[in-house]
């Protein structure tokens, strides 16, 4: 039996032994290309475009025959007498009736409409070692780099479609945890699906873990906030206003972990109030959190010795030099920050005040707020409990 790996680190084996040192990159190429064929042959003069582009004709020519007499060398007739490769004096592919496995194979092979047990469907995801020929670009040769391209694009949708059917399946058999863990593979892959996202938030609260159903929705949350920044979809967010508004009773909240979620649960009445005072100014980056930043400082709110990572306060510096004398940090003020790590800063910032104070925050004009301290404080005032005036 001859197997063939594309998948991660391309690797050849026959008959459980290794023959992959014995085939060189553009021999594994040659098998790659002539197995996309999805069993049609293709002609010599489109390999050797796709592979030699640059050579002459002379010497393209011997470099496929050679290619091909190595292949013919390397990988034996199999035990019915069929040769791997299929070659006439104008085309060569893939004998389909070869003895043989290849990973890239059994996955487009897959169907949705077709019913698998969970072990096929494992199977076909653990395929998935890495991307098609990982690690591998062929210098000028532009065409065949763009089918790897293609064929990663590909396969990848393919194994969101495997996952999908494995979260079926687990979602059918009322199996929780794999279900959940399916779909952040899935995730991985696709960060921003919001019919999935609203899967996942209705597979938490049917297990009655109404907590893990806020947690997601504020991961994904700040996950389209911070890279497109934009907001979740309507339904995604009435779907979350839906469960705050629901009651839930101080006792099961901390049963749950939810205590940590002041603006939904958490009882206030041992909390002091505190109220920030801002202006705006739309030409300036980071003017308006900047000034919380400040305000917290000046009432005394951020201790020079506040459990934060210092990483994070770091970072959360590059808008506020006050901030780094006052907590003593060290800091290159020549260093840009990207936004992601400021805004991100600040939400640990902040998400450590607001679980120690009602927190309010006057704004003079929110028409003159820069958009990214706008974006921000929308966030607070949905995630975190804030009231914004």
């Amino acid at each position: 039996m001859l197997n063939i790996s594309f998948l991660g680190k391309f690797k050849i084996e026959y008959n459980e032994q290794d023959i992959t040192d014995k085939i060189g990159v553009k021999t594994s190429a040659l098998i790659a290309l002539l197995i996309l064929q999805e069993k049609r042959e293709i002609s010599r003069e489109k390999v050797i475009a796709y592979l030699w582009p640059d050579s002459n004709e002379d010497a393209a020519k011997y470099n496929l025959r050679y290619n091909l007499w190595l292949l013919k060398k390397v990988i034996p007739i199999d035990d019915k007498g069929e040769s791997f490769l299929r070659i006439n004096k104008d085309f060569c592919g893939i004998n389909f009736n070869y003895n043989f496995q290849c990973d890239i194979l059994k996955v487009v092979g897959f169907c949705s409409d077709k019913e698998y047990s969970v072990k096929e469907l494992i199977d076909l995801k653990n395929t998935f070692k890495g991307d098609f020929f990982e690690g591998n670009y062929f210098n000028n040769c532009d065409e065949f780099n763009e089918i790897i391209i293609f064929q990663r694009n590909k396969l990848e949708n393919h194994r969101i479609k495997i996952l999908r059917k494995l979260v079926e399946f687990y979602e059918k058999n009322e199996m929780f945890d794999q279900c959940i863990e399916t779909i952040n593979e899935i995730f991985n892959i696709d960060p921003y699906d919001e019919n999935l996202a609203l899967k996942a938030i209705s597979i938490y609260l049917d297990n009655g873990n109404r907590y893990g159903a806020i947690k997601f929705y504020q991961d994904f949350s700040n996950k389209m906030i911070y890279s497109l920044g934009i907001h979740p979809s309507q339904d995604l967010q009435e779907k979350y206003n839906q469960i705050r508004n629901e009651s839930c009773g101080h006792e099961e909240a901390e049963a749950h972990g939810d205590i940590n979620y002041k603006s939904i649960i958490t009882d206030n009445k041992n909390k002091e109030n505190l109220t920030l005072k801002i202006q705006g100014i739309k030409s300036v980056d980071y003017f308006g959190i900047s000034e919380i930043v400040e305000e917290l400082i000046e009432k005394g709110v951020i201790d020079p010795e506040i459990s934060i990572d210092k990483e994070y306060l770091q970072d959360l510096s590059y808008i506020s030099q006050h901030l780094a004398n006052h907590c003593n940090l060290d800091f290159d003020r020549k260093a840009v920050v990207p936004e992601v790590r400021v805004v991100r800063g600040f939400f640990i910032l902040m998400n450590k005040i607001s679980k120690e104070y009602i927190v309010e925050i006057e704004v003079n004009d929110m028409s003159n707020m820069d958009n990214c301290s706008r974006e921000v404080l929308r966030y607070l005032e949905r995630a975190e409990g804030v009231k914004i005036y």
